[in-house]
């Protein structure tokens, strides 16, 4: 067991351990013999998003939370948030991330076996000045920029991200205002609705795109911050179907939440893994599970 990311990059470098699951991936990117030992899940059902707070629960009490009330207000900040900048600070660079343009990542298979990320396209896209466009028509310029808070826990790498979406929104007049929290607090914070927007991702319990959509839905929502009943009943009339039909209608469900800013997708990452060259046999899921039961040294 290592403490950090540091530890365990170390204790792989020193020979201390086989395989190392938890590795600095600045350090792993500038160093060319590291890379050689690179193991990594390729698809890794994985997301990195921005968790809205729209739902019935925002009494929009601050400004920053009747703002989000706004569907073109959170359509705006979509458009301007600054992916690439974003998944760049991540440290994970194109080898082991790509730019999210919906909920749902890559390596979700549909009922005839395609990918569900392929089919679906991208939802939302990147736009600066569309998103200029519509803070100005809502009254909003360099001289009036609204505030609008973002929870994240505080580790490293996701304060880089928000302190790059933070340089991006200056651009449409959205101060946003960065509020690092430990981790259990965090948590507890984003469980229960207490944020205006905040860190969010997630992977694959099972392979299918439910596992994320059902997140959205009533009171599974964290905070009910999405809390839309037609949204609900897209869900529910997909779980009534079968095969590709009911594919299809989760597409559009999706389409719908990603569509009404009611959560931000940034980046579809995966996680490098080290492993000493003579190790053999390990096997993967792309939910992110690894399993050693078969590993040998060669």
């Amino acid at each position: 067991v290592m403490s950090d990311l540091d530890s365990q990059t170390q204790a792989f470098i020193s020979g201390e351990v086989d395989f190392a699951t938890a590795v600095n991936v600045t350090q792993v990117n500038g160093d060319e013999q590291l890379q050689n030992h690179v193991y990594k899940i390729d698809p890794f059902v994985c997301n990195y998003y921005v968790l809205v707070n729209a739902g019935e629960e925002n009494d929009g009490s601050t400004d920053g939370l009747a703002a989000l009330k706004d569907p073109e207000i959170r359509q705006a900040i979509s458009m301007g948030i600054g992916r690439t900048e974003a998944r760049n600070a991540y440290g994970y660079g194109d080898d082991f991330s790509y730019n999210l343009y919906a909920m749902i990542p890559r390596g979700i298979p549909d009922a005839e076996g395609n990918d569900f990320r392929d089919e679906g396209g991208d939802i939302v896209s990147d736009n600066v000045e569309e998103a200029k466009k519509i803070m100005e028509s809502k009254g909003y310029n360099a001289d009036n920029m609204l505030t609008i808070e973002y929870k994240y826990n505080n580790l490293a790498t996701h304060k880089a991200v928000a302190e790059s979406m933070q340089n991006s929104l200056k651009q449409i007049y959205v101060n946003l205002e960065l509020v690092p929290e430990e981790k259990e607090a965090f948590f507890n914070d984003r469980d229960t609705g207490n944020f205006e927007l905040a860190r969010h991702a997630m992977t694959a319990d099972y392979l299918d795109p439910m596992c994320y959509l059902s997140m959205n839905v009533g009171s599974t929502t964290l905070g009910n911050t999405t809390d839309d009943g037609d949204f609900e009943k897209m869900v529910n009339d997909a779980n009534l179907l079968d095969g590709q039909e009911r594919m299809d209608a989760m597409h559009e469900a999706e389409k719908y939440l990603v569509e009404q800013g009611y959560i931000i997708p940034l980046f579809g990452y995966t996680e490098p893994y080290l492993k000493v060259m003579n190790l053999t046999g390990i096997t993967s899921s792309p939910e992110g599970h690894y399993d050693l039961t078969h590993a040998y040294f060669e």
